[in-house]
């Protein structure tokens, strides 16, 4: 193996220079789906402080024992772009927050002077791309894809890891972003979007479903990520200088905004979880037990498996579960 190469890259889906995403295109003989091929928006990034486009792609990590360790998600590329799946799902890598302080946002008129970004906006931008990957199936098929080519735009999914998980499911599980139609404002005359930011599933890989702390311990209160995600002093989050009310975390946790017509989701978490003191572990299980139990409250399709903590990635058995996941999902044999 060897380290990904896009088909095409640095797509602009907003007016910021950091406003990108990489194509990555299955080449595999299967034929297309009716209807245009399945996509996979991929968010790359994990603290809340780090990740790239340019992550996903190498095959070997520095500095990991035992060696040679693959990227966080270069097995998930590798095994959705091999050609002998039955079917060809395309992948996009979105741009986000790999650099701190987070220094992107979209803008009315111009590439504005840069600023610090925070949640909601941090999550938005993201779910923009999503939106934007939607609402234009076919605008690259002249250009680099050949005749005929389609994305099927009810046929995305959204997957993360850690972060990144917890993006996609506040993207997925949050009422739709607004539209920005040509003639309604700049943005919209520049990037439309026209259609809901909802996929039609999400893959978690350790995602966080809340923040909020627990009174026996300090239920994922790492000062740093809480101020590097929605904006806080990590001071004010410590048990010293006591907790912010309830209403405060439960604004960025996936489990609020879970409902009925929430998509189809997929989780995986860590098998190794910390059994001493309750949700202290940002990969604990627990937090995934959390969500299923939360979607099957409401007869939300769902599935929760276990695997080992090694960087947040898949083995290869739940991978397979995975696809096979999406398959039944999507409507694919």
């Amino acid at each position: 193996m060897a380290d990904h190469v896009p088909y095409s890259e640095k797509h602009r889906y907003g007016p910021h220079f950091l406003n990108r995403f990489d194509y990555y295109k299955n080449t595999g003989s299967a034929s297309t789906p009716a209807g245009g091929r399945p996509w996979i928006l991929l968010c790359p990034f994990s603290g809340f402080r780090q990740g790239s486009r340019e992550s996903v792609r190498l095959e070997d990590v520095d500095n990991v024992t035992p060696g040679n360790q693959h990227a966080i998600h270069y097995d998930f590329i590798e095994y959705f772009l091999d050609a002998a799946r039955p079917t060809p799902y395309d992948i996009f890598v979105c741009e986000v927050n790999q650099v701190e302080p987070r220094t992107f946002i979209p803008n009315e008129a111009t590439d504005a002077p840069e600023r610090t970004m925070y949640y909601p906006e941090n999550v938005n931008l993201v779910g923009h791309c999503f939106q934007y990957i939607k609402s234009h199936p076919t605008r690259w098929q002249d250009v680099v894809f050949g005749p005929g080519y389609q994305l099927n735009p009810d046929k995305g999914v959204i997957y993360g890891t850690s972060a990144g998980a917890t993006y996609s499911m506040l993207i997925a599980y949050r009422p739709s972003l607004p539209f920005f139609t040509a003639g309604l404002s700049t943005y919209g005359n520049r990037y439309p979007v026209t259609v809901s930011s909802k996929p039609a599933a999400v893959v978690n890989r350790n995602g966080q479903s809340s923040w909020q702390p627990n009174d026996s311990n300090t239920y994922l209160d790492s000062g740093s990520l809480i101020e590097g995600f929605v904006g806080m002093p990590g001071g004010m989050a410590s048990p010293s200088d006591g907790h912010m009310p309830d209403e405060f975390y439960a604004q960025f946790s996936p489990l609020s905004y879970i409902n009925s017509a929430s998509p189809p989701t997929v989780s995986v978490y860590d098998s190794s979880s910390n059994v001493d003191e309750p949700y202290t572990n940002f990969h604990d299980k627990r937090m995934g037990d959390d969500i299923k139990a939360a979607l099957d409250a409401v007869g939300v399709t769902n599935e929760l498996y276990q695997d080992n903590p090694v960087q947040n990635a898949m083995s290869a058995t739940n991978l397979a579960r995975v696809y096979s996941f999406l398959q039944s999902t999507l409507g694919y044999p």
